[in-house]
C-alpha cells in the first residue's frame, strides 16, 4: 500500500534539520510511523540537533486513531527527543492543525522546547539562536562539542 506521507529530511545544515511534511492523501497510521521512522534516523546520529518541520500543506484533521499512533510515536521517542533535540519549530497555516499539534503535546508532554511559526524565517531564527545558545554554554563550561554549521 503506497504512503499517505511524504517526508523530506534536509540535514545539509546539521545541527539544523529542515523536514518537509507533505500528505498525499488523507493521513494514516502509516504516515505517522513513517514521520516517527524519520526522526529515529536522526536521534540515531546521538547528536545534539534542532529541527524545523514543515506542516504547512498539512489541512486535514488527522482520525483519532491516527492521532493516537502520533502520540505513541512521540512518547516512544520522548527521553531521546530530550536528550537530544535543543528544538522543535513547526511550521503550520492552519489553525487546526495548530489546535492538533497544542493536543498531541499536550498529550506527550515533550521536555524539548517546542513552538509553531507561520514563517519559515522566524522558525530558522528561533532555532538557531537556540543551538547558538547551547553552543556558547557548552564552550564556555568546557564540554567539548564538535564544530557547528548554522
Amino acid at each position: 500500500m503506497p504512503s499517505s506521507l511524504r517526508i523530506d529530511v534536509n540535514e545539509s545544515a546539521w545541527p539544523l534539520v529542515i523536514i518537509r511534511v507533505e500528505p498525499l492523501s488523507t493521513p494514516t497510521v502509516a504516515g505517522a510511523k513513517k514521520f516517527g521512522a524519520a526522526i529515529d534516523q536522526l536521534l540515531a546520529r546521538s547528536e545534539r540537533f534542532a529541527s524545523v518541520i514543515d506542516g504547512r500543506g498539512v489541512d486535514v484533521m488527522p482520525s483519532a486513531v491516527v492521532r493516537k499512533a502520533l502520540a505513541e510515536e512521540l512518547r516512544r521517542q520522548r527521553e531521546a527527543l530530550a536528550r537530544f533535540c535543543v528544538a522543535e519549530a513547526m511550521l503550520v497555516n492552519s489553525q487546526l492543525v495548530r489546535g492538533l499539534i497544542t493536543a498531541v503535546h499536550w498529550i506527550t508532554s515533550p521536555r524539548h522546547p517546542v513552538r509553531c511559526f507561520v514563517r519559515e524565517e522566524a522558525a530558522l531564527q528561533w532555532c538557531g539562536d537556540l543551538l547558538r545558545s547551547e553552543h556558547w554554554r557548552n564552550s564556555c563550561s568546557g564540554v567539548e562539542s564538535s564544530p557547528q554549521r548554522f
